[in-house]
């Protein structure tokens, strides 16, 4: 939450969170609030139904390059966003790493993190990816990886 200041978000991935009252997983109010290359995803209101992933109360949130549950209010929008699914690993075990199908990998621009969550430098592939976590594909080529 943003109330009238200024917060800049990189490669973040918000999921499952719940609020009550106005607002959204994402909030600024009165200020200004930067999301870049992050995934904001299963955002609920009160507890049990969908609600804004991102919430602009007055203020100018500008989010490029974001995966997002398709519920915002007044955000302005750039870059290449998706309301596609994520396709996390494992969610409800709290890994939020990326499956090789998901539409965050190389989806991200170059102003991207230079190394996720887990030190990973960016980017893996040809370009970075959206999210906290860069997707690192470790086949070798042996039947056992």
């Amino acid at each position: 939450m943003d109330s009238g200041g200024s917060s800049t978000f990189e490669n973040c991935t918000f999921e499952g969170n719940v609020y009550y009252g106005s607002g959204g997983s994402t909030y600024s109010r009165y200020g200004s609030l930067t999301i870049r290359n992050s995934i904001v995803w299963n955002t609920l209101y009160d507890g049990n139904q969908a609600g804004y992933d991102i919430y602009d109360y007055g203020s100018l949130i500008t989010a490029t390059n974001i995966i997002h549950g398709g519920s915002n209010h007044g955000v302005t929008f750039s870059g290449t966003n998706s309301t596609s699914n994520p396709s996390f690993t494992d969610a409800s075990s709290n890994d939020y790493t990326l499956q090789s199908t998901s539409p965050a990998i190389g989806a991200g621009n170059t102003d991207a993190t230079a190394t996720d969550l887990n030190g990973i430098t960016r980017p893996q592939g040809t370009n970075d990816d959206i999210g906290a976590y860069e997707y690192r594909n470790t086949w070798t080529g042996s039947t056992d990886t």
